[in-house]
């Protein structure tokens, strides 16, 4: 296979990514081994366009969580009439859950559970704090100063 085929080939696996597939079933869906796929994203360059991959296929997974909520359940007929199918309710919130989850791992910035503020002097290094702390002071009273 030749640079140029292999390029191709890599896009492919990228957009796939993009559009929500895993890496692992994009491969498979385009008949590249995973560690062939493996070994072409650590090239210069790449690691940077398999990021950024994952962070639109976050974006798709955040969509499908919605569109899995806004869903309605499933009823089944019962001798008492229709009821909700409180066994799709449960597999609904499994999927959500398991896409937010990969969703915080993929794109944590934007879907992680909470953010840190990390502070960087000139060419990244420490701040150092340093707090005030206001004082209050009463003025003295005339019996006090004379004793």
């Amino acid at each position: 296979m030749t640079q140029k085929e292999r390029d191709k080939k890599f896009k492919e696996v990228i957009e796939a990514i993009e559009s929500g597939l895993s890496a692992k079933a994009a491969c498979k869906e385009l008949n590249i081994p995973i560690s062939t796929f493996g070994d072409w994203k650590r090239k210069e360059g790449n690691s940077a366009l398999y990021a950024r991959a994952r962070e639109a296929r976050a974006d798709v997974l955040a969509e499908e969580i919605i569109e899995i909520a806004d869903s309605a359940p499933k009823t089944i007929d019962s001798e008492y009439g229709d009821k909700v199918d409180t066994g799709d309710i449960q597999q609904k919130r499994l999927m959500v859950d398991a896409r937010k989850w990969a969703a915080s791992k993929m794109n944590p910035k934007k879907y992680g559970d909470s953010q840190q503020i990390k502070l960087a002097g000139n060419e990244g290094q420490e701040l150092k704090a340093i707090f005030a702390t206001d004082m209050i002071i009463k003025p003295m009273s005339e019996d006090s100063e004379n004793q």
